[in-house]
């Protein structure tokens, strides 16, 4: 039926036929590349603390602390919609038009700045003021979009890069007319998608058509290949919209269909795995662009009278469909059509990472003979930590050793609190002061008074007009960046993290660090497995993981793979599904916590003297299989997410370093004809000298007693012992002569000076307190307590191990 009153055959139905083939009429079929996806930036990656002036009618100020901006424009834009909603538009509608009124032009002659011509007032109803408002917050959204992947416009040509940006604004065109229909579509919306398309088109295919007019459109459905009925279609993690497709040849460029993809539940799964196809049901003709209002374009619709053929057979329901996958993308299976991968990044700041205990306890010791003195200079520390609840999230947990013990923590912070620049200033401001206006109506009332909704609506335009710089920053951004290479520019450096945040101020022992990324995935054998990835330079120790096989060799040397040794019900049924390709999996939540509990064994106790847990999180670093390939995304790194969408969270650590107390009995004995010998080669197992990191410093405190035996039998003997003398000694300091010593401490610059110094005290005694017949099989032990040396200062005496007895006897 022809509505248009000004056509010729307005009330008369008329049939249009279309034809539909390769060789004549129009065809669309897939084109080489990958489907390219976009989504908008983040209004700012950080916290914010900040003091707002001018709040309400009073003018008051208040401090907002620790606010996620994206969280309020989220709110906000909701906040906005609801003035469209059925309760609240016919009323606003209704009101009497609004006075606008131009800028003043003042009288600069005379200097006074009163009109030189009176302003006149220019009336508008309120309802078209705040569509107008919409429309620009719409048109400053949509600027916002950037590629997901840094495959997708790292290392292009000018040319290509160019080609690009068109193909994005065609994007920011589709995220526009879905925030026209609702404003919370931007947040709604996890991505907008655009595959390429041929299309065929052999003739005019109207009469009216040119270039100065926009080409028809074929309309239809994004959909997932075996997916139909609307019970099915409800049952996917996710929600595509139907998407338009111009009737027009350019050559040898593609069109592109582009659509936007809702997730049910964002924070279930960081991508969808899929095989897509689009299904022509109409066509949008007659586009009057120059009539356009407030964003909206009219223009005429017919619709296709289509068979079902799935119900033949026939795997697409009709010959108006086309797949949306590539054959050959597939490593695994080259002659199957592959999967689409949908990025689903989330856009707020993540909590912070969660670490529940650590502690440092005594490696255990062999029961069956006694201990050498290299087997009782172990420990174990033990870190238990949750994951992260949502999937885009990575913990990256950063261990330190030696950090001084005693020293105040400053707390870490990723908040940038009143230091964000003025193009963001303006918009949090702008935001607070709406928020601060809602807070002061009456629910039932507000909407119905006319000066209020014309308030809300200069608060709402302020917003918008505040959004526009930082809209334009993040697009100069992207455009400098284009050509700039793959980086983790938001991972800042560990060692800096620590100084900045953690020490500040205070001099590092020699401290050490070990920066592990942690990747959880469950493949289809439903066996968890988690990959640690190691960011830190140098060589780590690797843990081990409660309940889990492994270290296990990664496909990287920074890399080890741990495999669940049960099956785990962590994760929820989306992950599992879409590491399978399942593209019917329900978007249900996590199903319970878990903990992780990693255990780095046999620490030499003298090269780790403290440890130190910190985490922090990592939101969208990766959303896309880590084996994901295709032919225009070859490496691994293409796929890692642009980092312009990357969150840090602060860095969250333990209260305090942990400091192990080793503690034993007695070890087994030292037998050398040479006493002094011996005493040297006890401190050379206390530094381990032939480690790959031996001690440089002993700081020690040695009882020295004098034993001998009184009887024995079948074996077994009775000794009596005699303390002799007690000393606190540093060895190591090779500047140190032995009077250098504090509190009567004596220094010594090596092993051997100090067995010297010891022996001959040894002998002193002997030859003043032994006489004939008191040497029968004598032994000197010695209890010795040895102190940190890398983690205290000012000679401060903290015990890290304490051994009862180390005997010395003479062979025989």
């Amino acid at each position: 039926m022809d509505s248009d009153p000004r056509s010729l055959s307005f009330g008369h139905s008329t049939v249009w036929v279309m034809r539909w083939s390769q060789g004549k009429g129009v065809a669309m079929t897939r084109a080489k590349g990958d489907a390219l996806f976009s989504a908008p930036l983040p209004v700012n990656r950080h916290l914010i603390t900040r003091s707002v002036t001018d709040l309400g009618d009073e003018h008051e100020e208040r401090v907002f602390s620790s606010v996620d901006m994206d969280r309020w424009a989220a709110e906000f834009l909701a906040s906005v919609e609801s003035l469209f909603d059925p309760a609240s538009a016919p009323g606003i509608a209704g009101f009497a038009d609004q006075d606008t009124r131009p800028p003043v032009a003042t009288d600069t002659a005379t200097g006074t700045g009163k009109p030189a011509v009176p302003a006149t007032p220019v009336p508008q109803p309120v309802y078209d003021t705040l569509a107008q408002s919409k429309a620009a917050l719409a048109q400053t959204i949509k600027s916002t979009l950037d590629w997901i992947y840094q495959g997708d416009y790292q290392h292009k040509t000018p040319e290509e890069t160019r080609k690009l940006g068109e193909v994005l604004g065609a994007a920011e065109e589709s995220l526009l007319q879905a925030m026209l229909s609702k404003l919370e579509n931007d947040y709604n919306t996890a991505v907008v998608g655009q595959i390429p398309v041929e299309v065929s088109l052999h003739g005019r295919i109207e009469p009216w058509d040119g270039p100065d007019r926009p080409a028809p459109r074929l309309f239809g459905p994004i959909g997932t290949t075996g997916v139909d009925g609307a019970s099915e279609i409800k049952k996917l993690p996710y929600n595509l919209s139907n998407s338009k497709l111009p009737i027009r040849n350019r050559g040898d460029q593609p069109e592109w269909l582009n659509f936007t993809v809702q997730a049910r539940n964002p924070s279930v799964q960081p991508f969808f795995k899929a095989h897509l196809e689009f299904s022509a049901n109409a066509v949008e003709h007659k586009i009057h662009s120059d009539d356009a209002r407030n964003g909206y374009v009219p223009s005429s619709w017919l619709s296709f009278v289509l068979p079902n053929d799935r119900d033949k057979g026939d795997p697409r329901p009709n010959t108006l469909t086309a797949a949306l996958g590539l054959k050959g993308e597939d490593r695994d299976h080259p002659d199957s059509v592959a999967e689409t991968i949908i990025p689903v990044p989330l856009r707020s700041f993540p909590p912070n990472a969660k670490l529940m205990r650590q502690t440092a306890t005594q490696t255990p010791l062999d029961t069956g003979s006694p201990p050498r003195i290299e087997d009782v200079l172990k420990w174990d520390y033990h870190v238990e930590v949750e994951p992260p609840r949502a999937a885009q999230d990575r913990l990256v947990l950063q261990v330190v050793f030696n950090e001084e013990v005693g020293v105040p923590q400053t707390e870490s912070d990723a908040t940038q609190g009143t230091c964000i620049d003025d193009v963001h200033g303006r918009l949090f401001d702008a935001f607070a002061r709406y928020r601060f206006a809602l807070t002061q109506l009456k629910a039932d009332t507000a909407l119905a008074d006319r000066d209020t909704v014309v308030k809300l609506n200069g608060l709402i335009a302020s917003v918008a007009e505040a959004w526009g710089p930082v809209a334009a920053a993040q697009q100069a951004e992207r455009i400098k960046r284009s050509d700039a290479p793959a980086a983790r520019a938001v991972v800042p450096d560990a060692v800096h993290e620590i100084l900045e945040f953690e020490i500040l101020g205070f001099e590092i022992l020699g401290f050490e660090i070990w920066e592990f990324e942690i990747i959880v995935a469950t493949p289809a054998d439903g066996l968890q497995t988690v990959t640690l990835v190691q960011l830190s330079a140098g060589a780590v120790q690797w843990p081990l993981l409660d309940g889990y096989d492994g270290p296990l060799p990664g496909k990287a040397e920074a890399q080890r793979v741990y495999r669940s040794r049960t099956l785990l019900n962590a994760l929820p049924d989306a992950v599992a599904a879409t590491a399978t390709g399942s593209p019917t999996a329900a978007a249900t939540a996590p199903k319970g916590a878990q903990s992780y509990r990693f255990v780095w064994e046999k620490l030499y106790v003298l090269q780790y003297q403290s440890a130190h847990t910190g985490g922090y999180i990592l939101r969208n670093e990766r959303l896309a299989p880590e084996d994901a390939y295709s032919a225009a995304k070859p490496n691994h790194d293409d796929w890692n997410t642009n980092s312009a969408f990357v969150y840090r969270s602060e860095l969250v650590r333990f209260s305090a370093p942990v400091v192990p107390l080793i503690s034993a009995d007695a070890v087994a004995y030292i037998a050398d004809p040479n006493r002094e010998a011996a005493i040297a080669g006890m401190f050379d197992q206390f530094r381990q000298s032939a480690s790959a990191h031996p001690a440089r410093d002993l700081q020690l405190e040695i009882q020295v007693n004098y034993s001998f035996e009184l009887m024995a039998r079948d074996g077994a003997g009775l000794r009596t012992s005699v303390p002799v003398f007690l000393m606190q000694t540093t060895i190591g300091d090779t500047t140190a002569l032995p009077t250098d010593g504090q509190n009567g401490e004596q220094m010594f610059a090596d092993d051997a000076t100090a067995a010297s110094a010891i022996e001959q005290q040894i002998a002193a005694w002997e030859t003043q307190h032994l006489g004939p017949g008191q040497n029968d099989k004598p032994a000197w032990d010695f209890a010795c307590t040895i102190f940190a040396t890398r983690i205290v200062r000012h000679h401060r005496l903290l015990p890290l191990v304490r051994i009862g007895r180390v005997e010395i006897r003479k062979p025989g």
